[in-house]
């Protein structure tokens, strides 16, 4: 019987982000293990972001404690 071969399903590769997209990402806690997604904004340039990283900005509603 002839043997199967396995292939890999690959995802494509996500857009690139332009500058000023909102996009959503996993934030990691600072007090305890893992990550929740949350909504971040793009402000690198898109031709900086071609190469696989960006920087961002997480957007949130909590205050600032003095």
């Amino acid at each position: 019987m002839p043997s199967k071969k396995t292939v890999a399903t690959r995802r494509p590769a996500p857009p690139t982000p332009a500058q000023w997209d909102v996009v959503i990402v996993p934030f990691p806690f600072s007090n305890q293990p893992g990550a929740k997604r949350r909504p971040a904004l793009v402000l690198s340039a898109s031709s900086f972001n071609r190469h696989g990283q960006a920087v961002l900005a997480m957007i949130t509603t909590a205050g600032h404690h003095p």
